[in-house]
């Protein structure tokens, strides 16, 4: 046993197991021999075998681990339906892209608290979301959308407020003393196209003194149960002048008795009264 070891370890061992090591030893050990894609594909070598070099493939492992990623990305894609394609068939397509299940999943769609429930009522909250869901967007694309909707909305909130707080001091100072009796004019004339409270509505949605004007102008036109008729006040001769119609107004404005037969109909000299406030408001303002 001891001679057999030392012959297998000697320098010169000789035999073919000497040689192996020592071949070994001088090339580091023996590369892997390259997989032989050409006898693997067969009849299709000629077809397939350029895509193989295209694509860097080794061995059959890369191929294999390349499909799986292409399947993987297969599954995440998103493949928009045709030309004639319905509702339904967009619905799945639709949540891929992130739509909430429902119209309430959608977040930051809320009032500004600058805003007054009145200016954004709590239905247009509402139907807002029931869009953008119809529509398919997902949450940013409907948080940024509503957005810019708040922010408009916002916007002409604050004109129209800017707007409204410069109505009275404005209108005091054109009609002064008849102040009151033509706002209020206005206001029954607004009332006649929307119900109680139309004038105010409108003030804070459109606002300005034009708005009031415009309505005063149409009381003044209609008086509160029929068009105006013509003829002279009765309280005497026509002014001559707008200047003089102003003053008299003025003056029937903080006449108790006068307002009394103007704003209600039961009075008696009611329609006088009406038809000389009509008169005097046209030889004034017109």
């Amino acid at each position: 046993m001891h001679n057999r070891s030392s012959a297998l370890f000697a320098p010169d061992g000789g035999g073919a197991s000497g040689g192996g090591a020592t071949d070994n030893a001088a090339t580091g050990g023996a590369a892997p021999a390259a997989f032989d894609w050409g006898a693997s594909l067969g009849a299709q070598a000629a077809t397939l075998q350029p895509l193989v070099a295209t694509k860097g493939w080794k061995s059959p492992a890369d191929a294999l681990t390349a499909y799986q990623n292409l399947e993987s990305l297969i599954g995440r894609a998103v493949v928009p339906p045709g030309a004639d394609a319905k509702p339904e068939d967009w619905a799945p397509v639709f949540d891929k892209l992130g739509r909430p299940q429902a119209p309430d999943g959608y977040s930051g769609i809320a009032r500004p608290a600058e805003l007054p429930a009145d200016f954004l009522p709590d239905d247009d909250l509402t139907g807002f979301r029931q869009a953008a869901h119809k529509a398919g967007l997902n949450d940013i694309q409907a948080k940024d959308l509503f957005g810019w909707f708040a922010g408009r909305g916002q916007s002409q909130f604050v004109s129209a407020r800017d707007a409204d707080a410069k109505v009275e001091p404005e209108l005091r100072t054109k009609w002064g003393g008849s102040y009151d009796a033509n706002v209020e004019i206005a206001r029954r004339a607004a009332k006649s196209f929307g119900g109680d409270g139309m004038l105010d509505v409108l003030e804070k949605k459109v606002g300005g003194v034009a708005l009031v004007e415009f309505f005063h102008r149409v009381g003044v036109a209609m008086g509160e149960d029929t068009l105006a008729g013509g003829g002279s006040p009765a309280g005497g001769a026509k002014p001559a002048t707008p200047q003089a119609a102003q003053q008299k107004i003025a003056q029937l404005s903080s006449d108790p008795a006068f307002q009394k037969r103007l704003f209600n109909q039961g009075e008696i000299g009611h329609a006088d009264a009406k038809r000389e406030w009509q008169d005097l408001h046209r030889i004034a303002y017109t």
